[in-house]
């Protein structure tokens, strides 16, 4: 399968000259109607955003002169510098970069093709600087292709098989990618697992405390018409406050934490929120792990997806270049990791690695 990367250039270095064009007409249709203005300085700003406009469609239509070819197919990978077969290609990845933080948000930049070749080849290309001294290439930015990441990711698992790096080598040594649902004939039908909190008991606990605060707040607010000396109305303040906790305590009772894993995917609720589910056909592993800087005792449940899955939120964070999701931290939960892991072990099977 051959892939292209011109039509979203053309799209964006017509874009910016459009908006060049309209402006030079509109500042054209201004002096024919008004004529001359009297400060030639009023025009320095829309000439200027013009120009910066025509510039930047030339340099969209500059970056067409360079090279590009990327084709994956029973070979082996091609790109404009060379052709590698699946026997010289250790593996090929999808490498997310860091997030980019600014003053209108976080930004989350498009995963980079990346091939690590076998001892002994090389491309033409300067290679990735690497932890661990390995040769890596990126061999190109997917937002530039004229194809969806989904296209690509499906070429990369037909033809790549286990050369295709689903998870770190860390999480899982190679294997080739899982696509499948999990069998639904599993016995023991689905695991849940609750949170830890009290939340029952503390509702009441709060509840009773409300009531008690409300009594007496209600019966100056029914006496005093209006009047209230300082001590009764921090009494008040007491009151909705409690009752604010109250109302906190018996959300997080009716939804409390919850951890499912059955033969359908995994999904996650924090108390009082909706559901993160996400089906076994989009999983590529799931682990136990301990982040840095936590304790060893410290056990987080953690998913990844299979490269250019869609999960509908954004990733908490990157394990070598692969996108992760902490779920929960498991002695949150009443049972914690001893009962979960003979669950995912059902479920998951091979997606599943400690």
């Amino acid at each position: 399968m051959e892939f292209t990367a011109g039509r979203r250039i053309r799209q964006t270095g017509r874009r910016f000259l459009g908006v060049a064009g309209v402006g030079l007409a509109a500042m054209a249709a201004w002096f024919v109607a008004e004529g001359r203005p009297d400060h030639l300085t009023d025009l320095a700003f829309p000439v200027l955003a013009c120009a910066l406009c025509m510039l930047l469609g030339v340099v969209q239509f500059a970056r067409l002169r360079k090279p590009f070819r990327l084709v994956v197919d029973d070979f082996g990978v091609t790109t404009y510098d060379g052709a590698l077969s699946w026997a010289q290609i250790e593996a090929i990845a999808l490498r997310y970069p860091e997030p980019v933080y600014g003053e209108d948000g976080t930004s989350y930049p498009a995963p980079l093709l990346t091939l690590r070749p076998v001892a002994g080849v090389t491309l033409p290309r300067k290679p990735d600087p690497t932890r661990d001294g390995r040769l890596r290439y990126t061999l190109l930015d997917t937002d530039k292709l004229d194809q969806g990441i989904s296209e690509l990711t499906d070429a990369l698992a037909y033809y790549g098989g286990e050369r295709f790096e689903t998870v770190p080598l860390s999480v899982r040594p190679p294997a080739p990618p899982v696509v499948a649902d999990a069998a639904w004939n599993v016995p023991g039908g689905e695991c849940v697992f609750l949170g830890r909190e009290p939340n029952g008991a503390r509702f009441l606990t709060r509840l009773g405390v409300a009531c008690v605060l409300t009594v007496p707040a209600g019966v100056v607010a029914a006496t005093s018409a209006g009047h209230f000396g300082t001590f009764w109305a921090l009494w008040g303040w007491g009151t909705v406050i409690a009752w604010g906790m109250t109302i906190h305590s018996f959300r997080r009772w009716r939804r409390p934490l919850r951890l499912r894993i059955g033969p359908g995917g995994i999904g996650m609720r924090e108390y009082a929120t909706s559901e993160f589910y996400v089906p076994w056909s989009k999983i590529a592993a799931v682990v136990f792990e301990t982040r840095p800087g936590t304790s060893k005792q410290t056990v987080q449940l953690t998913l990844l997806p299979l490269p250019g899955a869609d999960l509908g939120r954004d990733r908490t964070h990157l394990i070598d270049g692969h996108q992760a999701y902490t779920l929960v931290r498991l002695d949150r939960l009443h049972d914690g990791e001893h009962a979960v892991a003979p669950a995912l072990e059902t479920y998951a099977g091979e997606r599943f690695s400690r």
